[in-house]
């Protein structure tokens, strides 16, 4: 049943965005490139995702299209959008330097410049949250990928839940500690979003929610 539902999205998920990425692929100068739509499709579906599966990729997407007038690159941002979670594996801890060199593989091996190769990878290597983004394209996707920390209550516990599902290995007192201090380290940040539509539309949202699930957690 498991399987179904999995392959039941991915369906849903071509229907609605193949189009997308043929409408993409001449911003670069290339042609459709099928082959590797079909496996990202294939990659955001393993059955070990729970939350980094299509969904979260269509709800990223649908992000930028709000934001995304008045962007000078903004098809590079939908690239690494594309390719940001290509790579999960929730044991590992190089998920995004994988992403980001299977986007560079991609691309190099279609003759695109290497200035676009350089900024996408850095894009897929801000989601990474362990630093300020340097440019305002990495902020943006930056934000773009935490916006579901602004989402809904219902939504946002449906997300912890999902994440917890994904590490469903990790011992529970380990995990409720290591989930805290993750939490806590966004709420210890002057601005959990760094563009200016992000945070005056959702940064107190977001607060209240991190508040929540760090309340949920409990002390450690």
């Amino acid at each position: 049943m498991e399987n179904l539902s999995i392959q039941a999205a991915a369906a849903a998920f071509i229907a609605m965005s193949i189009q997308r990425w043929h409408t993409l692929m001449p911003d670069f100068g290339l042609s459709d490139n099928d082959s590797i739509y079909f496996e990202l499709v294939e990659a955001y579906s393993q059955k070990h995702r729970h939350y980094h599966t299509l969904d979260h990729l269509d709800a990223c997407l649908s992000h930028l299209d709000q934001v995304r007038k008045g962007i000078a690159r903004a098809h590079e941002i939908e690239l690494a959008l594309w390719f940001h979670d290509a790579v999960y594996d929730p044991h590992s801890c190089d998920n995004e330097i994988k992403s980001a060199e299977w986007a560079t593989s991609f691309l190099r091996h279609n003759d695109v410049n290497s200035d676009v190769i350089d900024r996408v990878y850095s894009l897929i290597m801000a989601t990474v949250h362990d630093a300020e983004p340097k440019r305002s394209d990495e902020a943006l996707l930056v934000d773009i990928d935490l916006a579901i920390l602004r989402s809904k209550p219902s939504t946002f516990r449906k997300f912890e839940a999902d994440v917890r599902a994904e590490y469903k290995w990790v011992r529970t007192a380990i995990f409720k500690q290591r989930r805290r201090q993750i939490l806590l380290s966004f709420l210890s940040r002057e601005r959990i979003f760094h563009t200016t539509y992000f945070y005056e539309n959702y940064e107190g949202q977001a607060r209240e929610n991190i508040a929540w699930a760090v309340a949920r957690l409990g002390s450690s």
